[in-house]
């Protein structure tokens, strides 16, 4: 209950002072998913639908802390689906139907394709693309993936790895 308490007191104070500085709110993981358009690697019945902008604003209206700010992480598309589920996103960030604001959009790519610097270089074309994950499917039972070396284009400093996911900054800083 303690605990519970001073959560609840610290996402009261968080929306107090953004409230009061207008202190900008970005949500920094957020899904959505088109099940028409792209192709799954999973099949989880209760989540086999679309997510859509409005079902993201339906969820988080009346939050203590609302947020129209986000950044996109990939829903592990299948393969032939990963360029696309970017360009995909790039396009609801344009348009108006969709009243969310992304900040950043990280994709999904297999770093071990022998043409991943092609596959990054037309990713990179997208404005809102910062980084690359790709994430273990079985995380911890498949940790001893990410202590191999990996074929990988990017400088150290541009890589983060982590028992389940290794991710690669494709641009740290752009305009």
């Amino acid at each position: 209950r303690r605990s519970t308490m001073r959560v609840v007191c610290a996402l009261l104070t968080l929306a107090a002072t953004a409230a009061a500085f207008d202190f900008p709110i970005i949500d920094v993981h957020v899904h959505l998913a088109d099940m028409g358009l792209l192709q799954y690697d999973w099949n989880i019945p209760k989540l086999n639908r679309n997510w859509t902008c409005a079902d993201y604003l339906n969820a988080t209206s009346g939050s203590v802390l609302p947020s129209r700010n986000i950044v996109f992480v990939e829903v592990d598309c299948k393969p032939t689906s990963r360029l696309t589920e970017v360009q995909w996103v790039q396009g609801l960030a344009w348009s108006p139907a969709c009243s969310l604001d992304f900040e950043a959009i990280i994709g999904h790519a297999s770093l071990e394709l022998p043409n991943i610097t092609d596959v990054l270089d037309i990713m990179q074309r997208e404005p809102l693309l910062r980084g690359i994950r790709e994430a273990s499917r079985h995380c911890a039972a498949d940790a001893h993936w990410i202590a191999a070396e990996p074929t990988n284009p990017l400088p150290p400093e541009n890589q983060h790895s982590s028992a389940a996911t290794r991710t690669l900054l494709l641009a740290p800083t752009r305009g």
